[in-house]
């Protein structure tokens, strides 16, 4: 038995999927093909196209492999999901069950396609044959509408001093459109020269796209999985209180900020511990408002010694520079 996760660009194959988990001592094997259909939203489709946060993607398709086989009792599964443009009757997921029974294997691969849509950060763009295009997320209540950059997000105004960038001891709201020209650029070249830098974004500006977490309390006694907008121009990372409350992280000093629009706020920080792209540490957390979007600072992606790559939305390591 050699059941496997993919995520590829290639045309998917179901019969070598499915061959990745078919043996003689399993009476059932069950296997869904996700294809693009060419009517959605009452328009003609013209084609899709798929964009995935590659690591955390196949971590989470692997979750998903782990607890059908603990859940169902089932042998074995294959999920493999192409990305990239997708024609009109072409295959974008194969899940593949192999079980001793029929209804296990048709109930897991039922789950293992809702579970996909729930968990793992996919998404699908539609093009129609009109011209127009529609984000679809895997499913709105766990992921972002589309992957999310600063432009396509209502909350994250066009203009610099509409979308408050927390820093050290105050969040800045004096940069202007020059200054952050000068940033992009600056972080470009040194894109192309070879150096990354912990904290920064290469290929776009701040608020680019989302990253899944894990947060525990300080003691590791609890823990939550989270999802928050990589933002390399907020130092700390800033959760809603309550869900720091729950975790039962403790307030251990407050810091006041000041505004983009002049005024100033008092924040609590503490400790928590964070595993973030297969790393784990313990970091700095603001706790925030509770309509605030979670958003992951720049000093957190410093203690992991990653970068922000907004181009292909995704957490790159980084190295450190004298």
């Amino acid at each position: 038995m050699n059941g496997m996760i993919e995520i590829t660009r290639q045309p998917l194959n179901p019969d070598a999927v499915t061959a990745r988990v078919r043996q003689d001592s399993n009476g059932a094997v069950v296997t869904f093909l996700g294809t693009t259909r060419d009517f959605a939203e009452g328009k003609p489709v013209a084609h899709l196209e798929y964009e995935a946060y590659e690591p955390m993607a196949l971590k989470k398709l692997e979750e998903i492999r782990q607890e059908l086989r603990a859940e169902f009792g089932i042998a074995d599964a294959a999920i493999a999901h192409r990305i990239g443009p997708v024609a009109i009757g072409q295959i974008s997921l194969v899940v593949a069950i192999a079980a001793a029974h029929r209804k296990e294997a048709f109930l897991a691969c039922h789950a293992a396609v809702d579970r996909l849509k729930e968990i793992v950060p996919i998404w699908k763009k539609e093009t129609f044959a009109d011209g127009g295009q529609h984000w679809v997320a895997c499913e709105s209540h766990a992921l972002p509408a589309e992957p999310p950059a600063a432009a396509n997000h209502p909350e994250l105004a066009a203009t610099p001093s509409a979308h408050p960038e927390l820093v050290e001891g105050r969040i800045a709201g004096s940069a202007t459109e020059t200054d952050l020209a000068e940033k992009l650029a600056r972080r470009q070249a040194e894109w192309e020269h070879g150096i990354i830098l912990p904290g920064t974004t290469i290929g776009g500006d701040v608020g680019t796209f989302s990253a899944d977490f894990v947060l525990w309390n300080a003691d590791q006694t609890a823990a939550r999985s989270l999802n928050g907008l990589v933002d390399t121009g907020a130092s700390y990372t800033m959760i809603p209180a309550s869900i720091l409350e729950d975790l039962g992280i403790a307030r251990k000093r407050t810091t006041t900020f000041d505004l983009a629009d002049g005024s100033r706020r008092s924040y609590a920080l503490g400790y928590a511990e964070m595993e973030l792209a297969g790393q784990r540490d313990l970091v700095h957390i603001i706790f925030g408002p509770e309509n605030t979007r979670i958003l992951i600072g720049a000093f957190t992606l410093e203690v992991f010694g990653l970068a922000a790559d907004a181009k292909y939305r995704r957490l790159i390591p980084a190295v450190l520079t004298l």
